[in-house]
């Protein structure tokens, strides 16, 4: 039986067959054989989906090996918006208009 050190550690030659899904829809997908590390692998998926937020499900494979690991991880890649500040403005007639400001 196969401990979790032993289903977490990569060599060079084994084949990784990797994918990153967020909302459903999948953001990324490698199959590589040179990666020393899980955390390798979760850094090159991250890095190929670009700007998402929020919650992603990884899967890894690892081909060679025969067993498959399937984890979420956390994003804040995307900048968030600041709460929009409001201005007030006076008019003529003694009412306030509010204009919302939107930082992009």
């Amino acid at each position: 039986m196969k401990t979790m050190q032993s289903v977490n550690s990569l060599s060079k030659s084994d084949e990784i067959i990797a994918s990153i899904e967020f909302n459903g829809h999948r953001l990324a997908s490698l199959s590589r054989r040179d990666f020393s590390s899980v955390d390798e692998v979760v850094r090159a998926l991250v890095t190929m989906a670009g700007n998402f937020m929020g919650l992603a499900r990884i899967n890894i494979r690892n081909k060679t090996c025969g067993w498959n690991l399937m984890m979420g991880v956390a994003s804040r890649r995307r900048t968030q918006l600041a709460p929009s500040p409001v201005k007030k403005l006076g008019n003529a007639t003694g009412r306030q208009l509010t204009i919302p400001w939107s930082v992009y």
